[in-house]
């Protein structure tokens, strides 16, 4: 498995966000995991041992460097293929490899419709490029390129074996795998041509494929491209994609077409569109009928966000008997947050002996973070002795955040040597640049701002991967004024993938008036695809109507219509 994708199903959702992979993150916790390594650096010795017996490890031995792995895979060869192309189909191949490359990146996960890859490449080319091919030769001479077989061993675009019997898929193709986490990691920042998303609304027909494209698409801002690949994914079958559609008229303003699109969607068996129903009526101001919904919601489904919605706004009418049944009942079909707030009744009302009872029970069940907040609750109280207690009986469950919590209550109380050990028991579980980063907030708390910074950069060095460290450094540079060393910093965070660095840089170069600079990091932020940054910065840097492909700011568009939905249902 990738470590991105363990990252992916292994990560903790957000509070009150959806938690799509609860049971592949319950499965990998089970695991036992074998790590490969980048390099062989160390264990070459090892490597010529086996190679007496393997042919292809001596092969791999002889092409030099430790990436033995990747070499045996013909994985550097490859890259070198699609990134120095020769001959004169070689530009016209790599078009198709970029195309696979952000095909697959963005959420395709089946083989590639040679019709979609033929239609998408003239955008990767330039316009000389375009220009010189042949209309009838070109794409059979780019897919040649492109099927070239390296090493004797594994081509980039690759036939797809049928299912069941003998013989490959026609008209598709799929990419090296080596390829796709290449693209992965070098194209990370780029956005698609408009050819790239046009080719894919006509020729995909997976509704996932389309629905995974379009939530691409809307992520970087392009909402002319988000909507028709919505509307695309809906008439092929997608009821999700209706959802989206319908929250995207809901966002621009549309609440009549909004609702129409909710409703359509509800028809098709969508829970959340009941409750985004009631959201929008809710706001309306209409509570009777928002809570005769919801309760309708959760008494045919157990739906969680229901549940919590009803058990909030019977919370703010003062009814707490009500309000803590909903809370049980969403915590016994899962929700951490429904828990966390049950607890956190219980405690405020003077039970702290039940809370303490449904916090434990939490963490006996693998959801020690609502023990943790107990015991956070507790430490403000000024309830020490409770606190630490319950801090070590999370950290006895497994819970990291724990160990650094004690930690911090004994370098508070003077223990410094009892301190180190949780500080090192933690760093065990996560990594050392963590554990630096709570004793730096820690010394930071303390007044000692140098020795924070110290703590921060150790951090930052220990991790070049981790961009918590530079954000940390750099709101701090920023705050003692010292914008040309925060900007630094800002710009080695963006670096290392944080979109919330290139916003933090925006917002400075529009104080220092350089507009055009920050236009041009604005469409950086857009292009990396975090909608929790860039919807906000670039709706304001841009107009209401998104970007196109090309990062330009988009006029007014019309919305489309998908077939399945014009009369309100599928």
């Amino acid at each position: 498995m990738w470590p991105e994708y363990d990252k992916t199903l292994t990560a903790d959702p957000a509070r009150g966000a959806p938690d799509p992979h609860r049971q592949a993150r319950a499965l990998l916790a089970q695991a036992y995991y074998v790590r490969l390594p980048d390099s062989f650096a160390e264990h070459l010795d090892a490597v010529r041992h086996s190679a007496h017996q393997d042919a292809s490890l001596t092969a791999a031995l002889e092409a030099g460097g430790t990436g033995i792995t990747q070499t045996l895979a013909a994985g550097p060869d490859l890259v070198t293929h699609y990134e120095h192309p020769d001959g004169s189909h070689g530009i016209y191949g790599k078009a198709l490899i970029s195309a696979a490359m952000d095909a697959h990146r963005l959420g395709i996960t089946g083989p590639l419709p040679l019709n979609f890859l033929h239609d998408a490449a003239p955008g990767y080319l330039t316009g000389s490029e375009r220009a010189a091919a042949d209309p009838d030769t070109w794409f059979t001479g780019a897919l040649a390129h492109a099927r070239s077989l390296i090493k004797q061993a594994i081509r980039p675009l690759q036939e797809v074996p049928r299912s069941s019997g003998v013989g490959a898929l026609p008209g598709v193709v799929g990419l090296a795998d080596y390829l796709q986490q290449h693209g992965r990691r070098t194209r990370r920042r780029l956005c698609p041509p408009a050819t790239f998303w046009d080719a894919a609304t006509y020729h995909l027909t997976s509704p996932d494929d389309l629905t995974h494209l379009a939530d691409a698409a809307r992520d970087r801002y392009r909402l002319r491209h988000a909507a028709h690949l919505y509307c695309a994914a809906v008439e092929a079958g997608s009821a999700i994609a209706l959802l989206r559609l319908a929250e995207m008229r809901e966002k621009a303003g549309d609440q009549e077409e909004a609702e129409r699109l909710y409703r359509a969607a509800a028809d098709t068996g969508s829970t959340m569109a009941l409750l985004r129903l009631a959201k929008m009526r809710e706001k309306a101001g209409g509570h009777e009928g928002v809570e005769r919904l919801y309760r309708a919601v959760a008494a045919d489904t157990g739906n969680i966000s229901a549940l919590m919605w009803l058990a909030e706004m019977r919370e703010k009418a003062g009814d707490q008997e009500e309000a803590e049944r909903l809370y049980r009942a969403a915590a016994e079909v899962g929700s951490t947050m429904g828990l966390e707030r049950l607890v956190k009744m219980q405690e405020k009302a003077g039970g702290q002996e039940e809370a303490e009872r449904l916090a434990r029970q939490a963490a006996d069940t693998g959801k020690p973070t609502v023990l943790v907040r107990l015991a956070e609750m507790r430490e403000k109280a000024e309830d020490q002795e409770g606190a630490e207690r319950l801090y070590r009986a999370a950290a006895d469950t497994g819970s990291t955040l724990a160990l650094l919590r004690l930690a911090e209550m004994r370098e508070k109380a003077g223990d410094h040597e009892e301190a180190e050990r949780l500080y090192r028991a933690a760093a065990a579980d996560t990594g050392d640049p963590i554990t630096l980063m709570g004793r730096a907030e820690m010394r930071e708390e303390a007044g000692d701002q140098e020795g924070a910074e110290r703590l921060a950069r150790q951090a930052a060095a220990a991790d070049t991967g981790s961009t918590i460290a530079l954000m940390w450094l750099a709101e701090r540079r920023e705050k003692a004024e010292d914008q040309a060393g925060a900007e630094r910093l800002y710009r080695a965070a963006a670096e290392a993938g944080s979109t919330m660095g290139l916003e933090r840089l925006v917002k400075m170069r529009e104080k220092a008036g350089d507009q055009e600079e920050a236009e041009r990091l604005a469409r950086q932020v857009a292009d990396a695809g975090n909608p929790y940054v860039s919807a906000r910065l670039v709706t304001r840097k841009f107009g209401r109507y998104g970007l196109e492909a090309d990062g330009t700011a988009s006029g007014p568009w019309e919305w489309p219509q998908p077939r399945t939905a014009a009369s309100g249902s599928r």
